[in-house]
């Protein structure tokens, strides 16, 4: 347990799973570069756009160029949810 900052002590709490998360980034090459190689995590898809990385099984972290969050989606690139058609996921793009 540590202390907050009103000096009382919080449970450690552990991450099991990363559930519906995508990151807007400034510099995508050097973000990706970083998740892949610093934290070890699977690179399964990139783009100009952004890379997706798998995190477990089943669960993907999408990272997104904030330009290209911005940006209208062309075919095959990877798509932020919130700039998608409809608020689709942003895999619908993979294949």
């Amino acid at each position: 347990m540590s202390p907050t900052p009103n000096g009382k002590t919080a449970p450690k709490l552990t991450l099991n799973g990363i559930v519906e998360t995508a990151l807007f980034v400034k510099e995508l090459a050097r973000a990706c570069d970083f998740y892949e190689q610093v934290l070890g995590l699977t690179n399964v898809k990139a783009s100009e756009t952004g890379c997706v990385f798998r995190t477990r099984n089943q669960e993907y972290l999408p990272i997104v160029s904030r330009k290209a969050a911005l940006a209208v989606p062309s075919q095959n690139e990877i798509v932020s949810p919130a700039r998608s058609p409809g608020f689709a996921s942003p895999f619908t793009r993979l294949t």
